[in-house]
């Protein structure tokens, strides 16, 4: 097996002086191949052939220029520049060998955005592939979006680089410009051109023109240009309804066409992935009638030597080819036919007529030619008493020569002998009433002629009727004639059966009559009368010409559908000679097919519709007779029932909905294997296939139209009900506009808006808005919900907001609830301001101290002197209701400490911020008795002073300054507990607690006088800077501390990190 491995490769290696191995042995690819400015590629030449082996030189073309020669097959552009756009390809050399690569475009764009789709020139039915790459890399979500022809077609989100989506193109129509978009950002267009996989196909027939019943004819469904080179499937349909599965054949061939053939017929193509339809190709099968074959004469009688004429319908001009007994005649360039009638000349007859397209030929005749030679006639034949009677005996041949005896018999008793063929009664007596016959002798022939029956009557009006026993059709010659003639006129009249038939005047003294009979009904006996002279009456037997035809049916009256039918018309005739037609009835109502068979009518296919009476009528093309046979039923029991197309769900569907069609059958009797076929405005869906259901996962808008299905057995095709189905486009709902991750959020924290939709037909037109109405964003999305990124929170970003979204099925924009984003501002840089002017006091002087803070939303006081926090409401000293501001009503000695002041407010999930302020250190002043008086005067006027300094330059002289916020966790809030604890914490009983370490800011000013800026508000004054001459320091301190212990030089709070 080795050593036969090894001689197939041999075998498959070029031979010396080979200069090529394969059309596309080598391959050309680059990464990327859409590549953006400054961007790197690399190209990679590769061969499947692995088993070269030696030294392998790759060279690198661009637009057939030589640019590199590798043997790693690697080239790379470290840096992409429009000048790289160019045609690539790569060239391999091995020894005798040379490969040669595809072309490879290459393209260079300046934007920030790549689009690249393969293959630009795709073939219907194949699948695009789509390819947007942004030039750098990020963290965040990207919106990703592809349009095709100034359309959105598909957008999602992802954090990648480059998105890929893949579309199958259906149609030529989608050729056109398709770009991708990230975010706002568009790449370049890029023309895709769709090629058409095959050619519309074309259904012709041949033969052209006209075609009728019975003829060969086939339809031929052309496609005369397949790029993709797949077997092509085709299927042929009429008026809708499919004439076989699909097959690799394009022909269909109908051996012999039937009127019921007429209708709309066109064809299908497919190669699995594209379905083309033809043109319609209307056929008309005509029913050719068969021409009729007349005779001259008419009665199909001919004696020896007379002419026989025959006539093949009624046109001129045609060939025409007669047989006789089956067999070819001859052939004649018109539609007359004559011979010369003798003993040979009896026989069946019938008559084709052909042309380029058509062949038919008559019922058969019968011509029998009579052997009496020799005819026996007498004037009258019905004569009165007394009256003349002549008999003449002659012959058709005139060619006889020589003497002619020419002898007559009476009832076979020989009369007389003569040479002119004549017998004379001079004067008619009864006597004279019998059969006569003559007969000619020449030389050793001896002819005999018909037997004659002459009548004489007493009566005054003589009665003859030609013939007496007529067949149905035939004429009647009736002949009246008076004994005497008279000068006037006389009244004429004839009766049969009793009645009048009719009556004239005339002045001669016979007069004559034809009538005709149709059927026995007209036997009977006939008379006529002479004024009132009436002759003798004359039996007349009308014999049938035909039997009353009787339908067979064949194989059965029930039978289940798809079983051949063949009705056939029997009728027995009386003369072979009788040229007939045929047609059939089912329920009184005639059928449309004129058989080609004669009497016989054939059904391919029976289906349960056609099940009814039916009969057959037999018509006499020459006489115009008619007869009806009695009526069969025929059942046909249906092999399955019409199928039924129902949908689920019921009701209305809507863009994106799934859906199932069901091709239901109920009765399946013939037991076969049924298999199911769905149409969408008669475009086949799928195949033939024993699925009865065809399921749509996510419907569009262009799935609307009417739908039906097809069941077959292999034998009988059933179409189910028409079901209309349109898929509405939804109309979007309502948005909800939400805010992640909260309505409240802390400033500089990353907020997003969420705008999103619970129904509604994508894609959806999302806008953005804030309270005043000003449009934030903008963004088509094929997504339910679109997310707008707001990015760090500021001050300035809090208020209402809300969304408004529209699509296709919405005529206006639908607006969302307002929603509100509020912005906590963490509290910062705390400040404590004294309003009098130095730390010490007086005994009973009045300090009043002030918190202030630089920002912070809805900021909380709390007081601490000597870093144990101050009950409200005490009797020395209150807080005023916004908490921002204590009041020592009185200064004592239990006033004396180091008091500073906590800023709090509240974060989300339970976090508070807060920030301390510095220490303000207040002590007693001790006064001598003696010096009472004059203190009290100094501080008499140092009051009023104060007055008037306050109203003018502001009421504080002291100020600590303020220190850096930090987030607590212990949820702390002023109005909800009797204290909070910031710093060194106590509780009720004054024990210590655990202390934490905590940074704090203090601020210094040289201007002791000036107060810092701050309100209770939170703003800060625009005039003082309150990071001027600040230090930031921390202390930590892990051990317990008692109330003996000196805590001026330390500065230790709680300090919780924010979460």
């Amino acid at each position: 097996m080795l050593q036969i491995s090894v001689l197939l490769i041999l075998v498959s290696l070029p031979l010396r002086g080979t200069t090529q191995v394969s059309d596309q042995a080598l391959t050309l690819e680059a990464k990327p191949q859409d590549a953006l400015k400054n961007e790197k590629i690399v190209m990679t030449c590769s061969t499947p052939f692995l088993y070269l082996k030696g030294p392998k030189h790759f060279q690198f073309y661009r637009n057939n220029v030589l640019m590199k020669e590798t043997e790693d097959g690697l080239f790379t552009i470290e840096k992409a520049q429009h000048a790289d756009q160019a045609s690539y390809r790569c060239e391999l050399r091995i020894d005798y060998k040379n490969l040669v690569s595809n072309n490879l475009s290459i393209t260079v764009s300046d934007g920030y955005v790549a689009f690249h789709v393969v293959p630009l020139s795709p073939l219907e039915g194949e699948t695009l592939e789509l390819n947007c790459r942004h030039r750098y890399k990020s963290q965040w979500e990207r919106q990703y979006a592809f349009y095709g022809k100034g359309k959105i077609i598909h957008s999602m989100k992802s954090m990648s680089q480059e998105c890929l989506y893949s579309i199958k193109v259906n149609s030529t129509n989608d050729s056109g410009w398709y770009y991708c978009k990230v975010n706002r950002l568009k790449s370049r267009t890029v023309e895709i051109h769709i090629q058409e996989a095959f050619a519309v196909p074309k259904l012709t027939v041949q033969p052209e023109g006209q075609l009728f019943d019975g003829q060969w004819f086939k339809l031929l469904c052309s496609v005369e240009d397949n790029l993709s080179q797949a077997s092509l499937w085709y299927s042929f349909y009429k008026n809708g309804v499919p004439l076989q599965p699909s097959s690799t054949h394009r022909d269909y061939i109908s051996k012999s066409a039937r009127v019921t053939d007429s209708g709309a017929y066109y064809c299908f193509v497919t190669d699995s992935k594209v379905w083309k339809r033809s043109n319609q190709l209307n056929l008309s099968i005509r029913p050719f009638e068969r021409p009729v074959l007349y005779i001259y004469p008419a009665s199909g009688f001919v004696k020896e030597g007379e002419t026989l004429r025959l006539q093949c319908g009624t046109i001129k001009g045609r060939s025409v080819y007669w047989y006789k007994n089956g067999n070819f005649l001859h052939i004649t360039r018109s539609n007359v036919y004559e011979v010369l009638a003798n003993s040979e000349t009896g026989g069946s007859f019938h008559c084709k007529i052909y042309n380029s397209r058509q062949e038919s030929e008559t019922a058969d005749v019968v011509i029998n030619v009579s052997d009496q030679a020799l005819t026996l006639e007498a004037k009258p034949q019905v004569a009165l008493k007394n009256e003349k009677i002549v008999m003449t005996c002659s012959t058709p041949f005139l060619y006889l020569k020589g003497p002619k005896h020419f002898q007559f018999y009476r009832n076979n008793v020989l009369m007389k002998e003569t040479e002119d063929g004549l017998f004379t009664i001079e004067r008619a007596q009864h006597a004279d009433q019998a059969s006569y016959q003559c007969e000619l002798r020449i030389d050793y022939k001896k002819l005999v002629s018909n037997n004659l029956s002459i009548t004489v009557s007493d009566r005054d009006v003589a009665f003859h009727v030609v013939p007496l026993s007529p067949l149905e059709g035939e004429t009647l010659e009736l002949n009246c004639r008076h004994r005497y003639k008279y000068y006037w006129e006389r009244e004429c009249a004839f009766y049969g059966k009793g009645k009048i038939i009719h009556s004239m005047k005339s002045m001669s003294h016979e007069c004559l009559y034809s009538i005709k009979v149709n059927s026995t009904d007209d036997s009977g006996w006939y008379y006529c009368k002479v004024n009132l002279w009436e002759s003798q009456s004359i039996k007349i037997q009308v014999q049938e010409r035909f039997a009353k035809p009787v339908l067979t049916v064949e194989p059965a009256a029930e039978v289940v559908e798809g079983l051949r039918l063949v009705l056939t018309c029997i009728v027995k005739m009386a003369r072979p000679s009788a040229q007939l037609r045929y047609l059939f009835y089912r329920d009184s109502i005639a059928l449309e097919v004129v058989p080609s068979d004669g009497s016989v009518f054939n059904i391919n296919a029976a289906t349960a519709n056609i099940s009814g009476n039916y009969a057959c009528e037999t018509i006499e093309t020459i006489y115009g007779l008619r007869k009806r046979s009695d009526y069969t039923h025929i059942s046909v029991k249906q092999a399955f029932a019409v199928p039924k197309l129902t949908v689920h769900p019921e009701g209305q569907l809507f863009d994106g909905q799934w859906f199932k069609l069901l091709c239901s059958v109920e009765d399946n009797l013939s037991q076969a294997s049924l298999w199911y076929s769905f149409y969408r405005n008669g475009v086949p869906l799928q195949f033939l296939s024993t699925h009865r259901d065809y399921i749509s996962k996510s419907a569009r808008v262009t799935d609307s139209g009417a739908y039906h299905c097809f069941v077959t057995d292999s034998k009988v095709w059933k179409r189910s009900n028409q079901l209309n189905l349109s898929i509405r486009r939804i109309p979007v709902s309502k948005p909800n506009l939400i805010i992640q991750p909260r309505k409240e959020l802390i400033e500089g924290e990353a907020g997003s808006l969420i705008c999103s939709v619970s129904n509604g037909s994508l894609p959806i037109y999302y806008q953005f808005y804030n309270g005043s109405n000003m449009e934030l964003h903008r963004e088509f999305s094929n997504s339910s919900e679109l997310v707008y990124k707001i990015g760090a929170i500021s001050k300035r970003d809090e208020g209402l907001y809300h969304c408004s979204v529209r699509n296709e099925a919405t005529d206006l924009p639908l607006r969302s609830e307002d929603i509100k984003i509020t912005v906590i501002v963490p509290v910062a840089d705390a400040v404590l301001i004294s309003r009098t002017n130095g730390t010490e006091m007086w005994a009973g002087e009045r300090l009043v101290l002030r918190c202030l803070v630089r920002e912070g939303t809805e900021p909380q006081f709390v007081w601490y002197r000597n870093n144990v926090p101050l009950r409200n409401g005490s009797a020395s000293s209150h807080v005023t209701a916004d908490g921002g501001e204590l009041v020592i009503h009185s200064f004592r000695t239990d006033n004396v400490g180091r008091y500073h002041c906590a800023a709090i407010n509240k974060g989300i999930n339970g976090t508070i911020f807060n920030v301390t302020s510095d220490y303000i250190g207040f002590t007693l002043r001790e006064i001598a008795a003696s010096l009472i008086p004059v203190l009290l005067f100094a501080s008499l006027i140092t009051s009023v002073l104060f007055i008037y300094r306050k109203r003018d330059t502001g009421n504080s002289s002291t100020v600590s300054h303020p220190s850096r916020s930090q987030p607590s966790g212990g949820g702390l809030a002023a109005n909800n507990v009797d204290y909070a604890v910031v710093g060194a914490t106590y509780n009720a009983e004054n024990n210590a607690a655990d202390l934490v370490y905590s940074v704090v800011t203090i601020r210094k000013t040289t201007e002791p006088c000036n107060s810092i800026g701050f309100s209770h508000a939170g703003k800060k004054d625009a005039r003082t800077d309150p990071s001027d001459n600040s230090i930031t320091y921390a202390t930590l301190n892990l051990s317990k501390h008692s109330d003996e212990e000196d805590t001026a030089d330390g500065n230790v709070y709680e300090n919780i990190l924010r979460k």
